[in-house]
Parts: structure tokens; sequence; C-alpha cells
């Protein structure tokens, strides 16, 4: 995968504020999602952009000059932007997403209604308030993980994505290259409460019933962000996680990935809308369908329709 433009404009915004907490305010997102990003596009390019300590970001060489060419490239978008803006109207999307939903699909489905002049305004909630600002018509669409409680709503499965574990560094199972679903069946699994994100919980649930044991699970409450559950597993070498892969493009000193090989190791990013789509919702859905096609992800099933509810 290519750099997007977010991953762009977030290292600019970094660079120019010279700090991750400084840049999170100013481009209203999380320091946390700032950070991966910004490695992302570091691992895209193969060498480091930024010198990152306790007190401070400095810019390495190549952070440097590609500060400058993007500073430069980033106004010139933004300028063709506003005037097809101003040419043929913006057209202001709503997007609510959960953070996981986010991980992959959400910062090229942004650069791509972006790029296709539209105004796309993204806001991050749980789960279940995902779903209420849909049904409630407060966002066009929604993308969270296996939407399989969107009553009344449209679900349609954009990306089935793979699953993986995610333990302590001094887990038994941590220098494992990959596991298998069996694997899972003498481990303790860290559970995210169901109010949160009840997706994680069901999906790990289906993959071993399909193996035909049951988990063996432990809830913990969480603050809703990577940070705190990868702390918590760095802390806890006996606890895994099975989760979505993308959840390793941030990493955590402590922590490693291992991957699942089992076919039933998949976990949906499902686009949430009203049963008959607006315009907008539409415009969104047709770019999620871009964006899927870009990304090479295999054709998932056909979209769900749920009745609406009366």
């Amino acid at each position: 995968m290519g750099a997007t433009l977010a991953q762009l404009q977030y290292f600019v915004a970094v660079a120019d504020a010279r700090s991750f907490a400084r840049a999170a305010a100013e481009m209203h997102v999380s320091a946390s999602t700032l950070s991966t990003h910004v490695r992302a596009l570091e691992m895209s390019l193969g060498q480091p952009l930024l010198l990152r300590t306790t007190r401070r970001v400095e810019l390495t060489p190549a952070g440097a000059e590609l500060h400058a060419s993007l500073t430069r490239s980033l106004r010139q978008i933004d300028k063709a932007l506003d005037d097809a803006r101003a040419a043929d109207g913006a057209t202001t999307l709503h997007i609510a997403f959960t953070p996981s939903a986010g991980y992959e699909l959400l910062p090229a489905l942004l650069d791509e209604l972006q790029l296709s002049g539209h105004d796309p305004h993204a806001q991050r909630d749980t789960h279940r308030q995902v779903l209420e600002q849909v049904a409630t018509g407060k966002a066009h669409a929604g993308l969270v993980r296996d939407a399989h409680d969107a009553e009344g709503l449209r679900v349609e499965t954009v990306h089935r994505e793979r699953m993986a574990v995610f333990v302590s560094e001094r887990h038994v199972l941590a220098r494992r290259a990959s596991l298998e679903a069996r694997d899972l069946r003498h481990m303790t699994l860290l559970a995210i409460p169901a109010d949160v994100s009840p997706s994680f919980t069901r999906a790990t649930r289906r993959l071993c019933d399909a193996h035909g044991f049951e988990p063996r699970m432990r809830e913990v409450k969480l603050p809703e962000n990577r940070d705190a559950l990868y702390a918590h597993l760095a802390d806890h070498p006996r606890l895994a996680f099975v989760g979505p892969a993308s959840m390793a493009n941030n990493s955590w000193p402590g922590v490693r990935r291992v991957a699942l090989d089992d076919p039933h190791a998949r976990i949906n990013v499902d686009l949430v809308t009203a049963p008959k789509r607006s315009r907008r919702a539409q415009i969104i859905a047709d770019a999620c369908h871009a964006v899927a096609a870009q990304e090479g992800w295999a054709a998932p099933d056909a979209g769900l329709r749920r009745p609406a509810l009366r």
C-alpha cells in the first residue's frame, strides 16, 4: 500500500509543530492516530522521517526534504480542491467510525472523497454510538466491525480483514511465526466490553466455535484506544488478544503480532447506512468500493439489507 494523502498531511502537521501532541490538537485527532499514520508512511518509504525524543520531534534529512516538497504540493492540492468546490459546490459528508474500522479503510476513503471534490468529515465513536448516529441521520454513513446488531439499517461488508494474535514478547508463543485456531484453546484471551466494541469478542467466539471449543476469555475495561490495549498486553504475559491484523500498523514496545493461519480468522469492516441510501450515503459507498478495488481486496458477499425500525 502506497502513501495516502492523510499520511502526508499528518506528517506535515507533526513536522510543522515539532510535536505529536500539538499536531494532534491542530488536526483534531489523537496523538496515537498521528503516530500510526506517520509510522506507516516511514514504513512505506523504508526510512525514518522523524527523530522522536521525550521532549521534541526533529526531522531527519529525508524528512526535511520531504517536508519542503509536501508543503508546496499540499498547498497546490488545497487550492485545486477549493477551486473545484467553488465551481461545483462541495458535498459535505459526515462519516462516523469506530477506531479499529479506521485503521486501514478510513484514510484511503477520505483521500478518495477529497480527490473527488467532496468535503468529508469523520467522527470517532463507540460501536453503539456510530449506529445511533446513522439511525438518527446525524451521520450519512458509519464504519464499524461486524455490524450484526445494526437493526433497521443497511449493512454492506466492504472488507474481510485477516485476524492476528497479539501477545507480550514474554508470552510462551510469542516467537512462533504463526498460530492455528486450535492454539487458542488453552490461551486466556482478552475481551473488550460489549458496550465499547462487541465485534472483537464475537469474531473470536465465532472462530473458536468453528473448531469446536469455547474460548477462555477475560473481560478487561480499558480506555477505547490501542495504546491502552497494547500496554495491558505488555504487562500481562499470560494474556493474548485476537484482533484485526492492521492493528500492527502501530507498534508497541514489548508486544508482538503473530499471524493466525486459518480461513475462518476474518473480521469484517462494514459500511452502515439508512435502508434507502441518500445521495450522500451513496457517494460514500461508491468511494468505499473504489478503495476496495484499488487495494485489491477480494469482493465480499453482497450487501445485506436489514428491515427499517418501525
